[in-house]
């Protein structure tokens, strides 16, 4: 498993369809339709800010799915210290490529590549109906700090 740096993004846009798909099935009320042309300029967007990178995750050359990243810099405030992490903003795998470990060897390099830019902390989020996301990132050692919540007001 290797992570490859890319700035295709009609290809992370194609790659995306997999977990957008999740959400929408998810939360059909909260997620929009996939819309492949508009997913490829948002990424195109983002792939030009300094602090989003986008790697590929590749199998022997082959193409099994992509992380979205970001490297976090937030200054002091009067209430909270200074902090440095990698937040995950997505991680998906192609459904034929899920349980194989690479999700595991995927955490493991950014792990190191954490580490390597002296950053304590990784942190991410995921909706709380994704069962197989909570149940993967507990297994990678990652604890629950916050808690989000909401109030349907009619």
């Amino acid at each position: 498993m290797q992570l490859e740096r890319t700035y295709d993004f009609g290809q992370v846009a194609r790659l995306n369809r997999t977990v957008h798909q999740l959400h929408v099935d998810l939360y059909p009320d909260i997620f929009k339709p996939y819309d492949e042309h508009a997913t490829a300029q948002f990424f195109q967007q983002l792939m030009d800010k300094e602090h989003y990178v986008f790697y590929l995750a590749m199998v022997e050359k082959r193409v099994v799915g992509y992380v979205w990243v970001e490297f976090k810099s937030q200054p002091e405030t009067l209430f909270k210290q200074a902090s440095r992490s990698l937040y995950i903003h997505q991680l998906s795998l192609e459904p034929a490529e899920q349980g194989k470990g690479h999700g595991k060897r995927i955490m493991k390099q950014l792990e190191d590549s954490a580490r390597e830019r002296n950053l304590p902390v990784i942190e991410l989020d995921y909706w709380v109906n994704n069962e197989g996301a909570a149940a993967f990132y507990e297994k990678c050692g990652f604890k629950k700090q916050r808690e989000f919540v909401y109030k349907q007001v009619e």
